[in-house]
C-alpha cells in the first residue's frame, strides 16, 4: 500500500488530481497471470489504456504475460512502463521483455511495441509509429521534466533509438552513504 501512496502523489504531482479519478485511473491488485485484456479494458469502462505500468511478479512468464495484455489494450499512442528492467536482482523482467519483443509480430496485438526512454529505474515503450514523436517530445521539452541538470543522450535498444537519462542525474538525488573522510556532495543527502 505504500507503493500505490507512492504512486497516486506522484501521479496527481505530475498531471494533477483529475489523473486519479476513478473514470480515468485504475488499479488492479490482482494476479495477472490469471487476468484477461477484457478485465483490464472493464476496469476502465472499457476503454482502451493510455499508460500501462508493469512492477509486479517479476518473473519472466509473468512479464511476458504483463506486456502481451498491455500491447492488446492500449490505445495506439499509449506507453507501457516496465519497471526494473536492468535491475541484477530481477533478470526475468528484462528476459520476459525480451522475449516479448520479438514474439510479438505472432500475438496479434497491434502494432509492435518498441522501447523509446531508458530512465529511473524504468523502459518506457510504445507502438514503433508515435515512438519517435515522444523521443521529440523529450528531447524538446527537458526542461520541464527536470533541471539544468539533466543529462539525455540517444542509445540503441533492441535495434531501437531511445532515449536514456544519464546515471550523473539519476543518482543526484539518492541517499548514500559516506565514506570515511568524504563529504556530502551537493544535491544528495548522505549519511
Amino acid at each position: 500500500e505504500g507503493d500505490q501512496e507512492e504512486l497516486l502523489r506522484t501521479l496527481e504531482r505530475w498531471c494533477g488530481q483529475s489523473c486519479t479519478a476513478p473514470d480515468k485511473f485504475a488499479i488492479l491488485k490482482t494476479d495477472s497471470m490469471v487476468l484477461a485484456p477484457d478485465q483490464v479494458l472493464e476496469a476502465n469502462n472499457n476503454n482502451r489504456l493510455r499508460i500501462f505500468s508493469i512492477d509486479g511478479s517479476h518473473t519472466a512468464e509473468a512479464t511476458y504475460n504483463d506486456m502481451t495484455i498491455a500491447a492488446r489494450v492500449l490505445v495506439q499512442d499509449g506507453i507501457v512502463m516496465v519497471d526494473d528492467f536492468f535491475a541484477e536482482g530481477w533478470p526475468g523482467v528484462s528476459e520476459g521483455v525480451m522475449r516479448f519483443f520479438y514474439n510479438q509480430s505472432n500475438l496479434n496485438a497491434g502494432a509492435p511495441l518498441v522501447p523509446f526512454f531508458v530512465g529511473f529505474n524504468k523502459v518506457l515503450f510504445a507502438r514503433e509509429e508515435v515512438a519517435g514523436e515522444y523521443i521529440d517530445k523529450l528531447v524538446s521539452e527537458k526542461d520541464v521534466i527536470g533541471d539544468d541538470t539533466m543529462k539525455l543522450k540517444t542509445q540503441t535498444m533492441m535495434g531501437k533509438p531511445v532515449i536514456v537519462m544519464s546515471e550523473e542525474v539519476q543518482c543526484r538525488k539518492r541517499k548514500r552513504s559516506l565514506l570515511p573522510g568524504e563529504t556530502c556532495p551537493a544535491g544528495y543527502q548522505c549519511s
